[in-house]
């Protein structure tokens, strides 16, 4: 990974870093020194802003006092903690490693060590899960002053272990209405204390926005640096080899390890309409494509005469029932 920065030292054109971020997999298996290594690289070879968001994702399993006071000392300045839910009856169902007791814990020990800016991930749709557990999750999140919420209905995704048990009746599967309940009881209960609803699935107090996933519905370029990291600049979106060891190999032996593709203006507005509809500030009309806008005016009408997208005079942005079906109105509005 340090040759692969190295390497791509002008992907970016020496465009001022806003946002550096630690995740997905497990950063937290990297010791200090590592991650001041790779932070010491990054600022050798790109420029970063003195006051760029550091990200580092956790699992509350994996935070104690020491490691967090040596994160801060790192320059890291976000925590994001995946906690999924404070019950210990849904992390079973979910076969995650950590307990309810780690994820007070870990909220504790960062509140404790200094950190302000915090986000959360919370589950919501797990069977069983009723509006009374669910408000409770969100009422821990409330009472510690979590700045930022991340919050996804569960999805079974193919072959894992979650669908095989299903798929054997050993496992209930999420109910679509109840998902849909808690959704929306979600909205209503973050912007009522506070929280903007600023992407569908993230809210977040006045000025704590995510600035990096901010940048990815803006279509800002980034680098990704590692095993099936992505990475996007211009017309152009590429993404490296998933496995670990073809990885090294490829690095090591000055191969090729990644693949590219060039997004054609089709692609390019389709990738628009899907960024920015899942967002507060919406699908500016200004921003539309010449080229698509006719397009887009006759297949974005349906929705307004319904009112599932409104028109402010400026954006389209969708309503509360536009949010549940976000995704079939990106759709919609693709072309082709």
């Amino acid at each position: 990974m340090h040759k692969e920065i190295e390497l791509r030292s002008d992907y970016l054109n020496q465009e001022t870093i806003s946002s550096i971020y630690f995740g997905g997999g497990t950063p937290s298996l990297l010791s200090i020194s590592e991650i001041n290594n790779f932070l010491e690289q990054i600022r050798s070879t790109q420029q970063v802003d003195p006051n760029a968001e550091i990200t580092f994702e956790v699992n509350p399993d994996d935070l104690h006092a020491v490691y967090l006071e040596q994160l801060k000392n790192a320059g890291v300045n976000r925590l994001s903690i995946g906690v999924q839910s404070f019950f210990d009856a849904d992390m079973k169902y979910m076969h995650r490693a950590h307990s309810a007791a780690q994820s007070f814990e870990a909220i504790e020990q960062s509140i404790r060590a200094g950190f302000q800016n915090i986000s959360i991930d919370l589950i919501y749709g797990i069977p069983d899960m009723t509006l009374e557990t669910w408000n409770t999750n969100i009422q821990y999140a409330l009472d510690y002053a979590i700045t930022h919420l991340s919050c996804y209905a569960l999805t079974v995704e193919p072959r894992t272990q979650l669908h095989h048990l299903i798929a054997q009746g050993r496992a209930k599967a999420p109910n679509d209405q109840e998902t849909i309940s808690q959704f929306e009881f979600l909205i209503n209960q973050a912007t009522s204390t506070g929280y903007e609803h600023y992407e569908i699935s993230n809210f977040a107090k006045a000025g704590y926005e995510s600035k990096h996933n901010s940048s990815y519905w803006s279509g800002i370029p980034y680098l990704g640096i590692g095993p099936s990291a992505h990475s996007f600049r211009n017309h152009e979106r590429q993404w490296n080899v998933a496995n670990n060891q073809k990885y090294v190999e490829l690095l090591s032996s000055k191969q090729n390890y990644f693949e590219m593709e060039d997004l054609d203006h089709v692609k390019r507005y389709n990738e628009f309409i899907l960024t920015r509809i899942r967002t507060s500030r919406g699908i500016l009309s200004s921003e539309v494509p010449p080229e698509f806008y006719d397009h887009f005016i006759g297949q974005v009408k349906p929705f307004l005469d319904e009112g599932t997208v409104v028109f402010n005079g400026k954006a389209y942005i969708l309503s509360l029932p536009g949010k549940f079906i976000a995704d079939k109105i990106s759709m919609e509005l693709f072309y082709g």
